[in-house]
């Protein structure tokens, strides 16, 4: 389905109200799906994938466990692990999207 997200988290940092109309909204087709990870098992992921593919893999966000905490008026919010890289390997951070459905 064509989604718009907004990150609500920075680092694991909740961002603050004021912060968030400085966040730029991600557009793009929401997929939920699960993945086979060799040391966790089945993984549910959600990810974002551009609809123009403006990025080298397509993909403009992935949220890991994402669990839905709110739910309303065309809008859904999701918290989860984000996956991001660093210089000692991957780290893990918690996330937050404020996801909003496109008619």
């Amino acid at each position: 389905m064509k989604a718009t997200v907004q990150l609500l988290r920075r680092y694991g940092r909740k961002l603050r109200k004021r912060n968030l109309g400085e966040v730029t909204w991600l557009s793009g087709q929401l997929q939920m799906f699960s993945v086979q990870h060799r040391a966790y098992g089945s993984v549910q992921v959600l990810q974002l994938s551009a609809i123009d593919n403006q990025t080298s893999d397509g993909h403009l966000a992935t949220l890991y466990e994402p669990v839905i905490t709110g739910l309303g008026n065309g809008r859904m919010t999701f918290r989860g692990i984000e996956r991001m890289e660093s210089e000692e390997g991957p780290v893990g951070y918690a996330q937050e999207w404020r996801v909003e459905l496109m008619t």
